[in-house]
């Protein structure tokens, strides 16, 4: 049986438009994979790495300077102060920036100095390590046997106060007074700006203890002693002349009263009331009723 040429023919055609389909279909899925449209994204990666690690979002640390590259502080300066009082005298202070003192002039203008020993084997012992004070003349020498133990201070008013390690101390105040306390804080003597001094006698060493003597003198060599008297259970202070070391009373009665914070002096007359208070500064305030 002869073979029909159309039919082979068609045959071959068909075979060729389906080659050509599929091609036409592989280029157009090439053609919308590449398009923006049709474009696949990628997973969001850093998201999740930022999530797994913070430290990859945070921000840059800035550099560290070693202790080496660090700025050296400099040491505070000492301050000079120089205080000058209503009588004419001037005291010369030197101090740290905690008001530590570290040299002043007393009250005669002696240069007092902080001079610790040198350090044995280079240790100090609990004994070198207190403050110790001397006292220079005016080359520049130690005067021998005036050594001192303890620390001064200098406060915002320019008060100058020295602490002894016993406990006792003194204060060299602005008004020109000088105040002189015990180890229980019991003023013993206030030295004032006028060339007065007063000196102040205890019962005991207990901080309550009554004032029983009272001590007067000024530069002239004028001299008063109080002294304190007691009867039925009732105490009062009387003058003292003291004849042979022999106290003998004279006088009339008074109360004396001491404040030991702000150093003021009272005396009261018993006989017309009357009141003469002395200030640290020198002043003497009297009062008197008006009959």
């Amino acid at each position: 049986m002869e073979e029909n040429p159309r039919k082979g023919s068609s045959t071959g055609i068909i075979f060729a438009l389906t080659v050509l389909a599929v091609v036409a279909a592989v280029l157009i899925v090439l053609l919308f994979s590449h398009s923006p449209g049709g474009q696949k994204q990628p997973p969001p990666v850093a998201p999740i790495v930022a999530a797994h690690n913070p430290a990859a979002t945070a921000a840059p640390e800035q550099p560290v300077q070693s202790e080496e590259e660090q700025p050296a502080e400099e040491p505070a300066k000492p301050t000079a102060t120089t205080i000058s009082y209503a009588n004419g005298k001037t005291r010369n202070v030197v101090s740290d920036s905690d008001d530590n003192v570290t040299s002043y002039t007393d009250n005669v203008g002696v240069l007092w100095k902080l001079d610790p020993p040198p350090a044995k084997d280079g240790q100090y012992t609990a004994e070198d390590q207190q403050d110790v004070w001397h006292r220079f003349r005016a080359d520049g020498t130690v005067i021998a046997g005036t050594d001192w133990h303890g620390t001064a201070k200098i406060d915002d008013d320019g008060n100058v106060s020295l602490l002894a390690t016993d406990g006792s101390s003194t204060v060299f105040e602005t008004d020109g007074s000088t105040i002189n306390f015990d180890a229980a804080n019991r003023i013993t003597m206030i030295q004032y700006p006028d060339g007065w001094a007063r000196s102040f006698e205890y019962a005991d060493s207990a901080q309550d203890s009554d004032l029983v003597a009272i001590d007067e003198s000024n530069a002239g060599g004028t001299t008063t002693y109080w002294k304190r008297v007691e009867k039925d259970d009732d105490a009062a202070y009387q003058r003292c002349r003291m004849q042979d070391h022999v106290c003998a009373l004279y006088g009339s009665l008074f109360d004396i009263t001491l404040s030991n914070d702000s150093g003021d002096l009272t005396f009261t007359n018993r006989d017309d009331k009357s009141t003469k208070t002395i200030w640290t500064n020198g002043l003497t305030v009297r009062q008197k009723d008006v009959q």
